[in-house]
């Protein structure tokens, strides 16, 4: 009997399981509750064969049905597993406490995200005295390429995983100021890197600006970005220089919690030359003399 080559991959998928996840996928994937025939169309099965997996599914309280329309949801055990995935991640167990005093110390919103699936996604989120509705939700995903911690785990991936993703990657517009050219890009990244840190100026939305570090784990590598969220007019460009410190400072904080040994800004200038550029850049936002091409940015 011949042996598999070693290297060769075998694949050990269980069809019933694989066409659960779509049609659990299915379910996540809509604004509000669908019918059976609308989610056996998305997942690409016979109305009767998904019939049968959303009625395994609801017993077992991974999805429910309404009983006034028939239409399924997602089940609240997802919740559950969803919040014991959170409390299972050390990372945030790790980080927890030093995000609860930048919150403290900045009043602004403050999120921690990890990079899955070609997006961020929210894994931590403290609320500011005055909250984003909406802006926001733990185990969502946020875009990439405009967002502040978006770009920071975009920033901290190798050059060639980097230029894979942005041969896949939509650089969506979302504002007048969201960074829509791959060139553009790649040079903003280069800038995060070289300073440690982004800045998300209503790029994803009007009205909201967002400071982002990213966090290392022992070998070095970006596992993780926090940000801190807020209106404009609360994160104005003179307070740009002390948040910067702030994020930074407990990004340093958390990084060393995971053995990270590096310096205070591992891919950075010298701090105090960050901030004052940051504060020069922060200034002609706010008059609105943007010099990137092709769009505007901060």
């Amino acid at each position: 009997m011949a042996r598999t080559k070693l290297g060769a991959q075998r694949d050990y998928s269980v069809q019933s399981v694989v066409r659960s996840f779509r049609i659990v996928d299915s379910i996540a994937g809509a604004e509000q509750e669908i019918g059976a025939q609308q989610i056996s169309q998305m997942a690409g099965l016979h109305i009767s064969t998904a019939f049968r997996f959303l009625q395994t599914l609801a017993q077992n309280g991974v999805v429910e049905q309404n009983p006034e329309t028939g239409k399924y949801r997602l089940g609240l055990k997802l919740l559950a597993w969803g919040m014991q995935v959170l409390r299972q991640m050390d990372l945030r167990r790790d980080a927890i406490v030093l995000l609860r005093e930048l919150n403290e110390k900045t009043r602004e919103t403050v999120h921690m995200c990890v990079y899955d699936r070609d997006a961020a996604i929210y894994i931590e989120k403290i609320e500011s005295p005055a909250p984003l509705r909406g802006f926001s939700e733990l185990g969502k995903g946020a875009p990439l390429h405009c967002t502040g911690v978006g770009k920071v785990l975009m920033a901290g991936l190798p050059n060639e995983d980097l230029d894979d993703l942005l041969k896949r990657y939509s650089l969506r517009r979302f504002t007048p100021n969201t960074i829509t050219q791959v060139r553009a890009m790649k040079k903003e990244l280069e800038h995060i890197r070289a300073q440690g840190y982004a800045i998300d100026d209503e790029e994803h939305e009007p009205g909201i600006r967002c400071v982002a570090v990213p966090v290392r784990n022992y070998t070095g590598k970006v596992i993780a970005s926090i940000s801190i969220a807020g209106r404009t007019t609360s994160i104005t460009p003179a307070r740009l220089p002390e948040l910067i410190h702030s994020v930074k400072e407990t990004a340093q904080k958390i990084s060393t919690r995971l053995g990270y040994r590096g310096g205070a800004s591992p891919t950075t200038s010298a701090s105090a030359r960050s901030r004052s550029d940051q504060a020069k850049r922060g200034k002609r936002s706010s008059e609105k003399r943007y010099d990137r091409s092709p769009v505007p940015a901060l």
